[in-house]
């Protein structure tokens, strides 16, 4: 049984107001999370917000007119929030609310008043979904506190993958090589100067600058040069094991236009259904959608050609790397060859 990975109070400067800005200056996120809870019916439900920051999802379920809502949340900002929630909710609906300050990892039963919940609501998608590891947390929470007829918000999502033209990244990348490469720069000739042959470095350099993913917001019409891969997961079934190895070999990408492919570009999907099953609504990621995940770019080490109705084969490994990232490889199939490359989900912005 993998191991469900320890949370600190520091974890991702989620007691940070900055980072709780930038998820809350998020228009998109916001508008589809409100939409899915007017709509998911939480009338006299009870609901588990886990990871709920600021409040701001369990004020949304207590307007929505949920029975009682949980609000656990790990950090102090949760109580630097209550005169936000008092002032933003009738007494009626304020006196729902029971903040959880804790570790939801070591909450029992007994936090929910001895029974489990009808909705478990929680916005815990990393960038590429996965980073942060949080779904495992969230897969060991409705495992033990919700009901076996009870609703994930959001309800199911995918991993998603399409080639990408961007250059921007890659060639600041190069920019970067270029002084290992030269040994220098105009100021400094390494070898001159010091007697030191910097160049020595240089494929440890790149192998480096390009093994991290680079966060970038690239655009659709220009950059994309793929149909979509998706790799769905239903979080309300979805096992920790599930994803801490994640193999999918059966893919391939649709060429849409000749030019070269610089990055594969992953990013994601969630969809938000209703306590019947009904879907209200899909939150995307991906390019030409404006979200503070942006997307995530797995430069290749040297571009690609290809061309317009060609057919690529993709390979792709998802393994666990430490705490909270994974190790990404991937292989490309072009006239026979592999391309394979190993990204790792410490992303570079």
């Amino acid at each position: 049984m993998p191991t469900i990975p320890e949370r600190s109070h520091d974890d991702f400067g989620y007691n940070q107001f900055s980072l709780h800005l930038s998820m809350l200056s998020d228009y998109t996120r916001n508008r589809k999370y409100a939409k899915a809870i007017k709509y998911a019916d939480l009338r006299n439900k009870r609901v588990l917000d886990i990871g709920s920051g600021t409040g701001f999802l369990s004020i949304l379920a207590a307007k929505a007119g949920a029975k009682r809502v949980y609000s656990c949340e790990i950090t102090n900002i949760i109580n630097e929030s209550q005169p936000m929630i008092q002032d933003s909710l009738t007494e009626e609906e304020y006196d729902k609310i029971t903040v959880i300050n804790k570790n939801i990892n070591d909450c029992t039963l007994d936090d929910l008043d001895g029974k489990k919940v009808d909705v478990i609501i929680s916005e815990w998608m990393g960038t590429l979904l996965l980073h942060e590891r949080f779904l495992e947390v969230i897969i060991a929470s409705r495992d033990r506190f919700l009901k076996s007829d009870g609703l994930m918000i959001p309800s199911d999502g995918a991993i998603e993958f399409c080639l990408a033209s961007s250059t921007t990244t890659y060639d600041d990348l190069c920019d970067d090589l270029s002084f290992w490469e030269e040994g220098g720069d105009e100021e400094q000739d390494f070898e001159e100067l010091y007697g030191i042959q910097l160049e020595k470095m240089y494929d440890n350099a790149k192998y480096n600058l390009f093994r991290h993913s680079i966060i970038e917001n690239i655009d659709k019409e220009d950059c994309v040069l793929s149909d979509t891969i998706s790799i769905p997961i239903d979080f309300k079934t979805v096992s920790i094991q599930d994803i801490v190895n994640i193999h999918s070999s059966d893919k391939s990408f649709r060429i849409k236009y000749n030019d070269n492919a610089y990055a594969i570009c992953g990013f994601f999907t969630v969809n938000f259904h209703d306590m019947s099953g009904e879907f209200i609504c899909r939150l995307q990621t991906g390019p030409g959608h404006d979200t503070h995940w942006n997307q995530s770019l797995l430069y290749l080490n040297e571009p690609v050609s290809v061309n317009r109705k060609q057919r690529i084969p993709f390979k792709l490994t998802m393994d666990v790397f430490d705490r909270t990232s994974y190790n990404v490889k991937t292989t490309l199939i072009i006239d026979g060859e592999n391309i394979n490359h190993s990204h790792i989900t410490h992303f570079v912005e």
